[in-house]
């Protein structure tokens, strides 16, 4: 018998230094302390000759270690043993304990340094095996197990057609191989792929020789089953690879692939020449390696540069070992290949360094150098004065680093403004550690320079006001204005249409106030709807009096203005709320509401009384929150039950909170309503009926049944005795009058000779009369199963027996 570990144990210091013998105590001296305790797992106990521990050891650290293991019992050391693992290895350890040094309920623990696992001894194992299959959508050459379980491994989840007379499974699917006790999401393939939508079978089988080797699932062994409803969509499959290669410019050095894609990543996008004779490649220019299943102006740089024009290929090439680490195409091996016409066109290199800075005006604050390259990154533009003797840089305005090869219209502020018309000099420095994170240009090393004369004016400040509104798609009762500001507030962001001819605005759809100086995704709704696509015109406008509790905007004045096109796209408005509650019947505990809705979530569908003279909701019956905008078929459960038919009201309350973990429906809030007639039929309940029948030692010629209870007597109590093949034949029968019987002894109709597992079960009596002996075996009203020992000789079975009787 092997018992269950039932939890992990994270142990302290003081478990692991209990005293032990002198031995011990020097090998725990001896061992190499790491930082990381080894962890226990798959603890095991199996009960034989002798008790048989197993465990693995782990350990989990970067470094070979020695550590203890001890195996205890009720908290005894029992045994001591030093462990050896390299990093990361696990292996079993086996301990065997004398049969005399457990007992049942004993808890055995096998302990690390910091770690354990524990079991009791005798523990229940869990259930065998669970699986769940849900309703789900499928190209019809798979499916998806959402859970899965068995407590041997390995074991099979598998697919099944449904027979339609006998619901049961009929055509195997496909099946796949599972290793782990539970595992989620586990995909099963189909052999054949499925067309139609149907409903199918997922069942957890063993395996045949429980070799993870071989796949051979026991198909007429279910161990657990479910059913799904599975929907079949086909899916276009793309193709496996594709390249497209576009007829273009080079400098020899590098092409372009327009696009590339392969169903398998990495791959390859690779260029060759072409053999003039036979057209296919020659020789492999260059390659470079894909990690997406799809891109597109992939470049592929050449070992050896061309210098003429000349008709290339570019392939397809899969990767040696799937690995994106190592650059290894399959040269031999073309997925797909496309060629072009690639002219050759030598490129002027650019100098190392170049600054071009142009007379401007400024304010004083900023200027702008026109263009600038390094062929180093980063690097920097700087502004410095003239010294008017030598004409050389003299102090440094400001500085802009430069992280691109090439720039224009660089913006250089400066540390202190300058305030006199007059010459600067725009220069190129290097980086002082090549970091672009780091702001330092070697200042004294200039690689590059040219002079502007600088004129200083005094810059008109930009508008106060801005606006920018872009096309956009409307339901015609508002739009959207992307940004709005004004340094004034409170403003107002208005919508116009346009004159057709003058392009002004010329009628005022509607106007927002904003009280924030900038606002963005400004909703500006209109007085009416429009109901044709258009341009319009959104504005910046003052307000009339500064107040931001009045609506005045001042119409005729605009700060700032933009167009854009208005699509007009009516939006049917869904119901804020909706009930459908049908004519039913009920056990009068509960009612159904077909269908129930409600813009904002959580809220609540619940069942009144009618007030006879009103025809308005009188009495709260019950309510059941919902958290999904729509659903059908809610169960609402009465807080105490009608016993009448009548008419009752299913209404739509929102939430107190809109908290969906508080119940707190608003009941004066009604947002929806129906009636439904509701028939109240009482749901006639069976009557109970229960047996216990208990371990027990017997002389073999009866057995003692605790107790046995049926409510409508006279029932009968019979003794079943069972084979290998779950066979049942009956051994003893005894009728009973009273609906409660306790300690009843049955005569067995030939004495027991050897202890077995015996069934009590309760049958009823076929015509309701004691007279009779009339069981009806074929209804079972309760059973129970109990193991029977026969002691011929014992003198407490003798006397236990007799005191049943």
């Amino acid at each position: 018998m092997i018992f269950l570990a039932i939890g992990v144990a994270t142990l302290t210091g003081t478990a692991l230094a209990a005293d032990v013998a002198g031995e011990q105590h020097a090998a725990q001296t001896a061992l190499s302390q790491t930082n990381d305790s080894f962890n226990v797992s798959n603890l095991s106990v199996e009960d034989g000759e002798s008790v048989t521990v197993t465990a693995d050891i782990t350990n989990p650290g970067a470094e070979p270690a020695i550590q203890p293991v001890e195996l205890r019992v009720d908290g005894e050391l029992i045994e001591y043993r030093p462990w050896a693992l390299n990093p990361g290895e696990t292996e079993q350890i086996r301990f065997d304990v004398e049969s005399d040094q457990v007992s049942e309920d004993s808890i055995i623990s096998v302990q690390t340094r910091t770690h354990g696992e524990v079991a009791i001894f005798g523990e229940a194992i869990s259930p065998e095996a669970s699986i769940t299959f849900e309703d789900q959508t499928s190209d019809g050459t798979s499916v998806t197990i959402a859970d899965i379980s068995n407590d041997e491994t390995p074991y099979y989840g598998a697919v099944w057609t449904v027979n339609n007379e006998t619901g049961e499974p009929e055509t195997l699917l496909g099946a796949a191989q599972v290793t782990e006790n539970e595992t989620s999401n586990l995909t099963v393939d189909f052999e054949e792929p499925i067309e139609e939508n149907q409903t199918l079978v997922a069942a957890v089988h063993p395996d045949e020789d429980g070799d993870a080797e071989t796949i051979d699932p026991v198909a007429d062994e279910i161990l657990a089953s479910d059913t799904a409803n599975v929907t079949v969509e086909a899916v276009e499959q793309p193709p496996e690879a594709s390249v497209t290669f576009e007829d273009q410019t080079s400098d020899g050095t590098t092409v372009t692939i327009a696009d590339i894609s392969n169903d398998e990543t990495p791959y390859y996008g690779a260029v060759w020449t072409v053999n003039n004779e036979t057209g296919e490649p020659e020789t492999l220019l260059g390659a470079a390696q894909v990690s997406d299943n799809e891109t597109s102006n992939l470049t592929v740089s050449f070992e050896e540069p061309i210098e003429e024009n000349q008709t290339l290929v570019a392939a397809v090439h899969p990767d040696e070992d799937g690995n994106a680490s190592t650059v290894d195409p399959i040269t031999d091996e073309i997925l797909a290949s496309d060629t072009a016409n690639v002219t050759v066109e030598m490129v002027e290199q650019p100098p190392e360094a170049s600054i071009t800075f142009e007379d401007q005006t400024s304010d004083g604050t900023t200027v702008t150098i026109a263009n600038i390259s390094n062929d180093e990154t980063p690097y920097y533009g700087a502004v410095w004065t003239v010294n008017n003797e030598t004409g050389e840089p003299e102090t440094l305005l400001g500085a802009a680093q430069v992280t691109e090869n090439e720039t224009s219209d660089l913006t250089v502020s400066f540390e202190e403004p300058i305030e006199e018309n007059q010459t600067l000099i725009a220069a190129v420095h290097p980086d002082e550690d090549g970091n672009a994170s780091t702001v330092d240009p070697i200042t004294d090393e200039i690689l590059a320079s040219d002079t502007a004369n600088v004129t200083v004016e005094a810059i008109e400040q930009p508008p106060e006001a801005s606006v920018t509104f872009e096309d956009q798609t409307s339901d015609g009762t508002s739009v959207t204005i992307a940004n709005a500001s004004n340094d004034e507030v409170p403003y107002y962001g208005a919508i116009w249409t346009v004159n057709n001819e003058t392009g002004e605005p010329e009628t005022l759809l509607g106007a927002a106030q904003v009280t924030e100086n900038e606002t963005s995704d400004l909703t500006v709704s209109f007085e009416e709807p429009i109901e044709e696509n258009q341009t319009l015109i959104a504005a910046v406008h003052p307000d009339e009096d500064g107040d931001a509790e009045t609506i005045d905007p001042v119409a005729d004045e605009i700060l700032a203005s933009d167009t854009a096109n208005v699509t007009v796209e009516m939006v049917e408005q869904p119901p804020e709320a909706s009930v459908t509650f049908e004519d039913q019947t009920s056990d009068g505990t509960s009612v159904t509401i077909a269908d129930i809705s409600n813009d904002e979530t959580p809220y609540y569908g619940a069942v009144w009384t009618v007030n006879n003279e009103t025809g308005e909701p009188e009495t709260l019956l019950g309510a059941a929150q919902v958290s999904d905008n729509e659903t059908s078929d809610l169960t609402v459960s009465f807080e105490e039950p009608i016993e009448e038919n009548q008419t009752l009201v299913a209404a739509v309350h929102p939430d107190e909170d809109g908290n969906a973990s508080t119940v707190d429906p608003i009941t004066e809030a009604i947002l929806a309503s129906d009636t439904a007639n509701v028939t109240v039929e009482a749901v006639e309940q069976p009557p109970e009926a229960s047996v216990t029948f208990e371990d027990q030692t017997s002389d073999g010629s009866t057995v003692a049944v605790a107790n046995a209870l049926y409510e409508q007597p006279p029932f009968y109590v019979a003794v079943y005795d069972t084979n290998a093949s779950g066979d049942m034949a009956m051994i003893g029968l005894r009728q009973v009058v009273e609906p409660e019987s306790s300690e009843l002894a049955v005569t067995l109709d030939e004495p027991l000779d050897e202890t077995e597992a015996l069934v009590v079960g309760l049958h009823p009596d076929a015509d309701g009369e004691a007279g009779t002996t009339d069981p009806v075996t074929d209804s079972y009203l309760a059973i129970d199963m109990a193991d029977v020992a026969v002691d011929l000789d014992g003198a407490n079975a003798t006397s236990a027996i007799e005191a049943v009787l």
